[in-house]
């Protein structure tokens, strides 16, 4: 802000020291035209103040507007990464569910194919031992 006013206060002077600049005629460049007695006054200081101070207030509305819209679509990205999170977690909670179920499966067949072992082999055992037992008792 105090350059700004820096850079006006220094365009005063210039335009009091050389003269103000005929822009009126539309084909002709800017010329200077001495102004003697030209000064700057306060009055002059406040209006190009509060001009740039209009300006500043339309930036601000405008940006303001423009940060907005930035933030409501990056609101907008972050529901729909946000839905595709929660998509992504049912989807993981599903194939929970279904390893969780095999493995319940393979766990109920190992013990199935052992308990089946070792009945076989106490089957195969009691056959064994009475083979012996009636093999003996024959002799």
């Amino acid at each position: 802000m105090r350059v700004s006013l820096l850079v006006l206060m220094v365009m005063l002077l210039s335009v009091s020291t050389l003269g103000a600049k005929n822009l009126d005629s539309p084909g002709t460049s800017a010329i200077s035209v001495p102004m003697p007695n030209f000064k700057v006054t306060n009055e002059m200081l406040y209006r190009e103040l509060m001009e740039i101070k209009l300006k500043l207030a339309q930036h601000d509305e405008k940006f303001k507007s423009i940060d907005q819209q930035r933030f409501e679509a990056i609101d907008r990205r972050f529901e729909a990464i946000e839905q595709r999170f929660d998509e992504i977690d049912a989807q993981f909670d599903r194939l929970y569910s279904i390893l969780l179920a095999l493995t319940g499966v393979f766990t109920t067949l190992v013990v199935a194919v052992i308990t089946l072992i070792f009945w076989d082999r106490r089957t195969m055992l009691k056959q064994a031992k009475k083979e012996v037992t009636e093999g003996l008792q024959m002799r």
